[in-house]
Parts: structure tokens; C-alpha cells; sequence
């Protein structure tokens, strides 16, 4: 449908091009839905990429422990690599525990059966407020406390029983500092992600498609 309108003034005019309701409705569908796999994606991405580039580096390193524990010159030097093997496997375990940090991703449904948009939209939002549930930036006060404590008490068990601070300070300080960058690198999307679409973020892709043609003459 077509609407026009001319205007009294000297020459000059207009027309324009109404959006249809239905047009509207469709790009705002097609927005909602293309910003939740998008966000849902780069989400489950990142968990992934973190979750198995540590799982690689705590498996290594774990290793490299145990032969260096079984070289080592000193009885402290011993120890102190046999607490590192200890603590590299206590992480693996937690890694096994949860994988990918929780982060869920959008899969196709099972079976390969159809499905509607308005299913797949709600299925989507399921999996973003529950990705939102398991994301925390820079992770929990208590985690930060858990990764000073293991630490520190290795620094301890070196420094007070063995009677070597520097060998101690110098393990701890490492291990706490890698404990920190898996903390602080863990995803941190979903919760901006969810914050956004609440705030209809999506809807600037659907206006781009809605905006009606405007002239003049």
C-alpha cells in the first residue's frame, strides 16, 4: 500500500512508504533470535577456548611436576614440586567437575525434529539467563580467598617445614598468580549478554529493517 502526500508549498512535495505490521513483526523475530545465537555463541567460544587451553596447561604441568619432584636436589625442592603435582591435578579435577565453566550452548534439537522460531527463541533465553546464572566478572570474592589460602598454605608447609621461604614464596607466588589469570580470564559475556537483550538491544537490528523509504520533490 502506498500512501502519498503533496504539499502547498512552492514545488515542493512528498511521499513515503508505510511499513507493513507483518514486515515488522518478521524483523523483529528474525533480530531476536539472530542476537541470541550470536551472544549465546561467542559466550560458549570463549568457555570453550578457556576451558581447554587450562586443562592442557594443568595436565602438562602436572607432569613436568612429578619429574622434576623425582630430580630434585633437595628434600624442600622435593616437596615443593610434589604440593605443585598436587595442586595441578585438585584443579583438574575441579575443570572435570564443571566443564566449560557451566556455559551452555545452543544446540540443534535432538533427533533433528523441526522446530518452531518461537520455540528456538525460547529455548535460547533459557540458556542465556542460565549462562548469566554461571558467569560472574573476574570471578567470586571466595574463589579469589580459596586460591590465596591453597597457596599460601604451600608456601607454609615449604617455608616453615623444610626451612626454605624463598623456594616457598617463590611457588606460592607463581601459583597464585596462575590461579588469579584463570579467575580473571574465565567467560564473563552471558551477564552483559542478558542485561542487553532485557534492554531490547536486539530491536536495533530489527528497526534497520523497518524504516520506511522517505523523498522529496
Amino acid at each position: 500500500m502506498v500512501a502519498a502526500c503533496a504539499s502547498c508549498a512552492v514545488g515542493l512535495g512528498c511521499f513515503f512508504f508505510p511499513t507493513d505490521a507483518h514486515a515488522d513483526e518478521a524483523n523483529s523475530t528474525a533480530a531476536r533470535i539472530e542476537f541470541l545465537e550470536a551472544r549465546i555463541k561467542t559466550q560458549r567460544t570463549h568457555a570453550e577456548l578457556w576451558w581447554e587451553g587450562w586443562v592442557s596447561f594443568y595436565t602438562i604441568g602436572a607432569g613436568v611436576q612429578l619429574v622434576r619432584a623425582a630430580g630434585a636436589p633437595t628434600q624442600a625442592e622435593r616437596v615443593d614440586q610434589w604440593i605443585g603435582f598436587v595442586k595441578a591435578i585438585g584443579a583438574l579435577m575441579r575443570f572435570s567437575l564443571d566443564p566449560y565453566g557451566g556455559i551452555r550452548k545452543l544446540e540443534p534439537v535432538p533427533g533433528g525434529r523441526p522446530e518452531s522460531l518461537d520455540a528456538r527463541i525460547a529455548r535460547a533465553e533459557r540458556i542465556l539467563e542460565h549462562n548469566a546464572s554461571r558467569t560472574q566478572a573476574f570471578g567470586a570474592w571466595y574463589a579469589h580467598v580459596a586460591n590465596f589460602a591453597i597457596n599460601g598454605t604451600g608456601t607454609i608447609i615449604v617455608g616453615a617445614g623444610f626451612d626454605d621461604w624463598k623456594q616457598g614464596i617463590l611457588s606460592g607466588a607463581l601459583g597464585f598468580g596462575i590461579g588469579e589469570v584463570v579467575l580473571l580470564t574465565a567467560p564473563w559475556e552471558a551477564d552483559d549478554d542478558l542485561s542487553d537483550y532485557r534492554k531490547g538491544s536486539w530491536q536495533l537490528h530489527a528497526s534497520a529493517g523497518s524504516i520506511g523509504i522517505v523523498g522529496t520533490f
